[in-house]
């Protein structure tokens, strides 16, 4: 009797394993939607709110980026494809230890700045933006706001002259066209990834919290 439950309790284990599914874990739509991971589950609702780590060397190929963590977490599931966000990040150990002289200094926070969109602004308006330029006093968010019509008007104009553009790029023309191109300041938020409705909620708090400016009644809509 202990052998047959035995063999039976070994089937029951081989069955779940056959039931489970492998699924690609993919980064966020600013990461190019890599492939960063693969995992198992027997119930894809099972996979949602999972989070993965992944070094951003991975990513990028770039061993000089290999002291940085990214964290994904999984918000929905397509097929056998996870969808992430970017939840946070953060820095092994060893890289911090090079960085810090204990009981000598303080490090708020460590940026690569060649990475980094840089913005030149005064009295709340865009004066220059870009990653080359020299002469900046913040950097880029990750978050654009522009009323769809002006997009498209600016992007016409663009595709005149090149075949390749980004945000900057409409950001800049949109300056030259002496068109009304404002920042908002927020210092406790790094970078922003508005890829899903999770994250254009925090986006929209943000601003609603802030009180000073409601782009196109974002707070109404």
């Amino acid at each position: 009797m202990a052998k047959a439950r035995s063999r039976t309790a070994a089937r029951k284990v081989k069955d779940r394993w056959k039931a489970k599914n492998w699924y690609n874990v993919l980064a966020p739509e600013s990461f190019d939607r890599v492939t960063v991971a693969e995992t198992l589950a027997d119930n894809s609702t099972k996979l949602i709110k999972r989070v993965t780590e992944v070094s951003l060397q991975d990513i990028t190929n770039d061993f000089r980026k290999s002291h940085i963590k990214l964290f994904f977490e999984i918000y929905d599931i397509e097929g056998t494809n996870a969808h992430t966000q970017y939840i946070g990040h953060t820095l092994t150990s060893d890289y911090l230890r090079r960085m810090i002289r204990r009981k000598r200094s303080k490090i708020d926070g460590i940026y690569d700045l060649d990475d980094c969109t840089k913005v030149n602004g005064e009295n709340s308006r865009i004066v220059e933006i870009g990653k080359k330029i020299k002469q900046f006093n913040r950097l880029d968010m990750g978050v654009f706001i522009m009323k769809t019509k002006t997009i498209k008007e600016i992007s016409n104009i663009i595709e005149q002259k090149k075949t390749k553009f980004g945000v900057s790029d409409i950001l800049l023309s949109a300056i030259d066209m002496e068109l009304n191109i404002s920042y908002s300041d927020f210092p406790n938020t790094i970078w922003v990834d508005v890829d899903n409705e999770n994250e254009y909620e925090k986006v929209k708090k943000n601003f609603e919290e802030k009180g000073e400016f409601q782009p196109f009644n974002l707070n109404n809509t």
